[in-house]
């Protein structure tokens, strides 16, 4: 059961829309009557300012006791593991895989930064081998979790199990929740056949999920995280769920725990695996957070989340790249990861020596000899002319940003996301 109906969810529906090339249908009939709600996700061009204007939350419905019984009976299961490897998975990449993910498992390299170093007929046999193992992992998600993952209905009673923990813990002898953290993980993944079709309210529910407080342990951190990922590379988000995302990223009241989950959890999957969907909203978010001395202060792993995903590709390392670098420029700056996406991206960091950030670099560096030799490199790269992915038809002009500049380009970003930081 490769695929289901994005409108009955009916099994083996092989008919792809001929626009977007993301759902599919059993018949045309089944297409017809979801247009209306599938038109907006379709031909449009992703928007650039977000959207405020939804109605008001609604809580999840309350399931009848089967239900939950059947959410309990299937996510309690122990042999996922089994499951994946007699399939052919990769247990690594099972919640979903991009063509540099699947570069750097499958090519003498290891390095997702050399991805994009290819020639773009080179990318394109790992972009079919993403493809084909996502496929492979999508079936699995629909297999594992049926009747769940195939039935609309069961995405309230999934989010209502979650969020005011309906379920019994699996092993009430033990003094904490892990099991039952599991479970609702598991359960997270289950829904991923219907996101796109999520109202706001099932949107904004889905958000309060990933910053419950009972996801506050490293092991339970890593179980939300798993299951966010299968989420957003096995599902296709909706616009809705990008704006409400994004605005719950910037809304200061958002903890930095509940935003460190926002970011390993969803962002940066969304913009690995569907660019094309979150358009600039999300990059324009994370330029929004780091923006020196307008944001909060943001601690060295939040900065690092943001720095992944500016590596998501050279788009987005252009987009990020003049905040990163401005706010890199601190005390507690992470230099050493802003000097490895200057490299991995082989971005000209300056017009000239003169006005370039990596003199400023060298110095911080101090008596780090392997640092100071990679510095060197690039300073003699940049004296040369060198420009890095330009031979590639891509340019990235990293240089050292002027405050006029950087001012305008904040601006504009403003303008676009619909307003200031809440």
């Amino acid at each position: 059961m490769p695929y289901l109906c994005a409108r009955c969810s009916k099994e083996n529906s092989l008919s792809k829309c001929s626009g977007c090339k993301t759902v599919y249908y059993c018949s045309t009939e089944c297409q017809r009557l979801d247009w209306s709600s599938h038109k907006p996700q379709c031909y449009e061009p992703p928007p650039t300012a977000i959207s405020r204007d939804r109605p008001p939350y609604e809580p999840p419905k309350l399931g009848k006791v089967a239900d939950y019984r059947k959410l309990l009976e299937v996510a309690g299961q122990s042999t996922i593991m089994h499951e994946v490897m007699n399939r052919g998975l990769d247990p690594t990449l099972v919640c979903g895989c991009s063509p540099q993910e699947a570069y750097a498992m499958g090519s003498e390299s290891g390095q997702m930064r050399d991805f994009w170093m290819l020639p773009t007929e080179k990318r394109e046999p790992w972009v079919k081998k993403a493809h084909k193992h996502n496929e492979k992992a999508r079936k699995f998600w629909a297999d594992y979790f049926a009747p769940v993952s195939r039935e609309r209905r069961y995405v309230d009673v999934v989010l209502d199990a979650i969020l005011n923990i309906r379920l019994p813990n699996p092993d009430p002898d033990r003094k904490d929740d892990f099991l039952q953290n599991q479970v609702n993980a598991n359960l997270l993944t289950s829904l991923f056949n219907h996101l796109n079709g999520f109202t706001p309210s099932q949107n904004t529910a889905l958000l309060k999920i990933a910053c419950h407080p009972f996801w506050l342990k490293p092991g339970d951190m890593f179980r939300l995280r798993l299951g966010a990922q299968t989420i957003c590379s096995q599902g296709r988000p909706s616009h809705d769920f990008i704006d409400q995302l994004a605005l719950r990223c910037l809304d200061k009241t958002t903890s930095l725990h509940e935003l460190d989950n926002l970011l390993a959890g969803f962002v940066i999957y969304i913009q690995y695996i569907w660019p094309q969907i979150a358009g600039t909203r999300l990059l324009d978010t994370c330029f929004l957070l780091m923006a020196p001395g307008r944001g909060r202060r943001l601690t060295e792993d939040i900065v690092m989340k943001i720095i992944e995903i500016a590596e998501a590709s050279p788009a987005a390392a252009k987009h990020l790249l003049p905040v990163i670098t401005a706010a890199c420029m601190g005390d507690t700056s992470p230099m050493l990861e802003l000097l490895t996406l200057y490299e991995e991206f082989g971005v000209r960091i300056g017009p000239s020596v003169e006005h370039s950030t990596l003199p400023w670099l060298k110095e911080k560096a101090g008596k780090d000899v392997q640092v100071i030799r990679r510095i060197t490199k690039l300073l003699m790269d940049e004296k040369k002319g060198r420009t890095g992915l330009s031979v590639h038809g891509i340019d990235i002009e990293g240089r050292s940003w002027t405050r006029e500049e950087y001012e305008v380009m904040y601006e504009e970003v403003v303008e676009r996301i619909g307003g200031e930081p809440n």
